[in-house]
């Protein structure tokens, strides 16, 4: 049953044309589509529903008979890639699926998310009636559910009163600064959403509000070209991460030899500014087994095969994916992360027909200090690397073609429909302990570089570093005190 107090905030919603559609309300509300289409029906006159919430239009018979061919051919991806193909809205997609295939064949083609187990709700209702454990983001990320779905659980276990207090809503932006917003927004020199947010000390989902609110499809487009593909690549990361966590996971149930996968772990000062996309400690040699795999299907880029005979010094390894591999981008990465115990692979998501097929050359700068420790490689063989098969490798091709189509609503769709839960850097910290690696740092179980700027140094314990920096080397050979042999 929906409180008074939520139904008139519903009705406001509905009435202001700004508020989106059914679906959007619906889930900024947390209740069923059909509950928005009730309210709307008995609070609207015919004329005034039409207008706020107008029927989509017709398709032509020949797009229908295209939209229905991909709906039952397993190869042509989600219901949003199939949506933006055909130019059309994912609803309408959606009615024809209902339509045309069973529910059994729709639920095959088209698998609906995992329900969220009754014991995993208990304990989600038992940190939203605890105040102090944190918001619904840091829920969603300790139970391995969407904020979404928190908040539905939420709303449904607590009063609109308590629920207000539990997550008050962020503060109104004083009508003068989001006048300045505003003016940035419509400044092509003030920089990209991002830096704005910095600037005015606000979200950047504010900043992308006002943003749609003051600017036409076109202008926004036109203003914020880059940040367009910054989310692009953003949410292909996040795809891809969660994908290689999962299937990790799986693996490992089975071979306690298969490693953890860290999703973009501190590793590096400053925090904010050097992280990697994702990582694993080879302690258990895994990545040696990776590459005779590869040799032995006849996969082995000459690179690797130099490098097999000196992977015992190897602690780390870690990808970082991008689209942008042009030679400025990449020279930033690995001066970035360069490091004699690091392994570093620089992923092309985005990778050009007539490049090799599997891997492309360091640039030539002689302040790349490790070149045999960086080594640049296609989507299509960090899949073969990582072993990557099955349904898991059929949802890693659909991520990169989306992301190569730049299809943003996709990406969305299939991020918000999953529930894996990623490792960042206490996971790291914490298992590097008790496996007996550290007892404080990261200092303790890799070799820190002397820095060439402030950037470019590891984490370490600054009082150890004090007493030792006088002896430290810049040649990036071992100290036999303190490094942990495999």
């Amino acid at each position: 049953m929906i409180s008074k107090d939520e139904r008139e905030k519903i009705i406001a919603d509905i009435k202001d044309p700004n508020s989106g559609s059914q679906g959007d309300i619906s889930k900024k509300h947390a209740v069923g589509i059909n509950t928005i289409w009730t309210i709307a029906k008995k609070t609207l006159t015919p004329e005034d529903y039409a207008k706020r919430f107008p029927p989509p239009p017709k398709i032509p018979k020949k797009v229908r008979k295209k939209i229905i061919a991909d709906i039952k051919n397993p190869n042509s991806g989600t219901q949003p890639a199939i949506a933006k193909k055909h130019g059309v809205n994912k609803s309408l997609v959606g009615r024809i699926v209902k339509k045309v295939l069973t529910l059994e064949e729709r639920e095959k083609r088209f698998p609906p998310p995992p329900k969220i187990p009754e014991d995993i709700k208990e304990n989600i209702i038992a940190d939203i009636k605890d105040p102090n454990s944190g918001s619904q983001g840091d829920l969603a990320k300790k139970h391995g559910v969407s904020s979404g779905g928190i908040a539905a659980i939420a709303k449904k276990a607590l009063t609109p009163e308590i629920y207000e207090k539990r997550f008050p809503p962020p503060p109104k932006i004083p009508k003068d600064v989001r006048e300045k917003i505003k003016a940035d927004i419509k400044d092509p020199n003030s920089g990209s959403q991002i830096d704005i947010s910095k600037k005015h000390a606000v979200g950047i989902t504010t900043i992308w509000t006002i943003a749609k609110e003051i600017l036409t499809p076109e202008e926004y487009a036109k203003r914020f070209l880059q940040d367009g593909k910054y989310e692009i690549g953003n949410k292909t990361h996040k795809n891809i991460y969660s994908l290689v966590t999962e299937d990790f996971d799986k693996r490992r149930e089975s071979s306690s030899d298969v490693p953890k996968i860290y999703s973009e772990p501190r590793i590096y000062l400053p925090l904010s500014e050097k992280r990697a996309d994702l990582l694993f400690y080879n302690d258990t040699k895994f990545l040696q087994r990776l590459l005779k795999d590869l040799k032995d299907r006849n996969l082995l880029i000459p690179k690797l095969e130099n490098l097999l005979k000196k992977l015992d010094r190897i602690k780390f390894v870690q990808f970082d994916f991008t689209n942008l591999l042009e030679k400025k981008n990449i020279l930033d990465k690995i001066l970035k992360y360069q490091h004699p115990e690091i392994l570093t692979f620089i992923v092309g998501t985005k990778w050009y027909r007539f490049w090799d097929e599997l891997t492309k050359e360091l640039p030539n700068d002689k302040r790349i200090r490790y070149p045999e420790n960086i080594i640049i490689i296609s989507n299509k063989y960090f899949a073969e690397l990582m072993k990557i098969k099955g349904i898991y490798k059929e949802r890693f091709d659909e991520i990169i073609e989306l992301n190569r189509k730049g299809d943003l609503d996709a990406l969305k769709d299939i991020l918000e429909n999953d529930n894996q839960t990623l490792n960042g850097t206490d996971e790291l910290i914490k298992d590097l302990k008790e496996k007996g690696y550290i007892k404080r740092d990261i200092s303790e179980y890799i070799k820190n570089i002397k820095a060439e700027k402030p950037l470019d140094r590891f984490i370490y314990n600054e009082d150890k570093e004090r007493n030792k920096e006088s002896n430290n080397d810049d040649d990036g050979e071992d100290d036999n005190d303190n490094q942990i042999k495999f």
